[in-house]
């Protein structure tokens, strides 16, 4: 059996899975992703347009117009006729309509789509699309003041001790998440804020000004002497 004294994980793969950005740096976490696109892939970054028929091979994540067996061929055709679907619904708009002639019918073969509407629409409905190395997420604006700080509630010290707890156990795990030796406490709240949008939480999220408030009450109830 073999053994093994450590592990290691890409580093790209486990912050697309968390919704943050494991690295020190913005540039860096870019450049590690593009180093691991697949080479085919990479052309269609810059595209502005993009077939219907290359797209439902991206939603798939295959290099277009591969050889499929018969399952995943199927499963192409399927999202053709959904991506026709949005089309015809005007949730995408198409160009360019190619038909095919059959005896005395024809029928719609191929389109050209903005690839930023479809990216668009692949996010609505929880499609994979592999172009997206966007690592903004959407603020989530909260009704309550900028200022925010709790009032007395049953419960509210052990909250408090949660969420230091926290703060200081991410501040831990990752240079990410400190300025040097110290917590970036703006940092912790930011990535508070993309793990509940990545995992699909549709509620109101309070805002990272007013997290990062919360981590500074939180602290200084735990460690009024620092």
């Amino acid at each position: 059996m073999d053994h093994f004294d450590s592990y290691g994980f890409n580093r790209v793969e486990i912050g697309n899975l968390l919704g943050i950005n494991l690295f020190d740096d913005e540039s860096t976490f870019l450049l590690a992703k593009n180093l691991l696109t697949p080479g085919w892939l990479k052309p269609y970054k810059s595209r502005t347009f993009i077939s219907l028929l290359e797209a439902s091979y991206l939603i798939m994540g295959i290099e277009p117009f591969s050889n499929l067996d018969n399952e995943a061929r199927s499963l192409q055709f399927r999202y053709v006729d959904s991506l026709w679907d949005a089309v015809d619904s005007k949730a995408i708009g198409a160009s360019n309509i190619e038909f095919e002639e059959y005896g005395n019918d024809s029928s719609r073969r191929n389109c050209t789509l903005v690839k930023k509407e479809v990216e668009e629409w692949t996010a609505q409905h929880g499609f994979d699309w592999p172009l997206r190395v966007d690592t903004s997420f959407p603020s989530v604006k909260s009704q309550d003041d900028e200022d925010l700080t709790w009032g007395e509630f049953n419960g509210k010290n052990t909250a408090l001790l949660m969420i230091a707890g926290m703060a200081l156990a991410l501040a831990k795990s990752s240079p990410s998440f400190r300025n040097g030796s110290k917590m970036n406490k703006t940092a912790i709240a930011s990535g508070i804020q993309k793990n509940l949008y990545f995992h699909g939480f549709k509620g109101v999220v309070v805002t990272s000004k007013q997290m990062t408030n919360l981590i500074n009450e939180a602290l200084e109830m735990c460690f009024p002497s620092e």
